[in-house]
């Protein structure tokens, strides 16, 4: 038969919500690792989810964890895709066994970096950070992942390279 148009509109994800946001997004099959490394030096990724880190030898409330900026998945891990693939470490409210925690965002210079952990099989990703809090944009970065990227060893704590920083 005749060949048909439609027009297609694809919307942009929202940023979830929450007192600050650092969002990764980006497209195809690439495993690529959001990384945010706190005022406090505490890092946040897929292999350590939460910047809140325990104190050796000091008693800790059962609720603390939920008072650090948490990764909410690990987008395309592993090669296996999850549609348009984003990941987010969100401080944000949560509500605890005895009622709202709120989160504890440390003022100071934040470090955001993209870990390109795999291309899987894609020539190049690219990419997008992008910083809110409360629903106002901070900070924006663009880049591109390639081969090499995902060629440095290795990929975990302090990984990636350097898309932005910013102060709260």
């Amino acid at each position: 038969g005749p060949p048909a148009m439609t027009e297609i509109v694809a919307l942009d994800a929202p940023v979830p919500d929450g007192k600050l946001v650092v969002s990764l997004q980006w497209q195809g099959a690439a495993d690529l690792d959001l990384h945010v490394v706190d005022p406090d030096g505490n890092e946040a990724w897929s292999g350590d989810p939460n910047t809140w880190k325990k104190q050796p030898g000091v008693p800790t409330d059962p609720q603390a964890w939920m008072t650090g900026g948490i990764l909410d998945h690990d987008g395309n891990a592993g090669c296996t895709r999850d549609g348009v693939p984003t990941e987010d470490v969100i401080w944000s409210t949560h509500m605890g066994a005895t009622g709202p925690v709120d989160p504890i965002v440390p003022p100071g210079e934040y470090i955001v970096r993209v870990d390109a952990r795999s291309m899987c099989g894609d020539a190049s990703a690219a990419w997008a950070v992008i910083v809110t809090s409360q629903g106002e944009t901070l900070a924006k970065a663009r880049g591109i992942a390639t081969p090499a990227d995902a060629a440095y060893q290795p990929h975990g704590a302090g990984a990636g390279v350097t898309a932005l920083r910013f102060v709260l």
